[in-house]
């Protein structure tokens, strides 16, 4: 799993499981690995004061567009 975000508020998840993977990855510098989390947002993202979704959207783009192709 190269990126990965989640809400702190998220509903469905606890916020706490997205740090230990988070954490976990940290262990691995190695490993090509973002977890991005959005304060105060729900499981889709969505903060009382601002939709996160696009942002994250923009971010895997990003993400994508710095990746390199595998070796063949």
């Amino acid at each position: 799993m190269p990126i990965a975000a989640m809400g702190e508020k998220d509903e469905s998840e606890a916020i706490e499981s997205g740090r230990a993977l988070r954490d976990d990855f940290a262990k691995h510098p190695d490993k090509d690995f973002t977890f991005i989390e959005y304060p105060n947002a729900s499981h889709a993202l969505q903060a009382p004061d601002k939709p996160h979704l696009q942002d994250y959207v923009a971010s895997l783009a990003d993400w994508f567009k710095r990746q390199r192709p595998a070796p063949r």
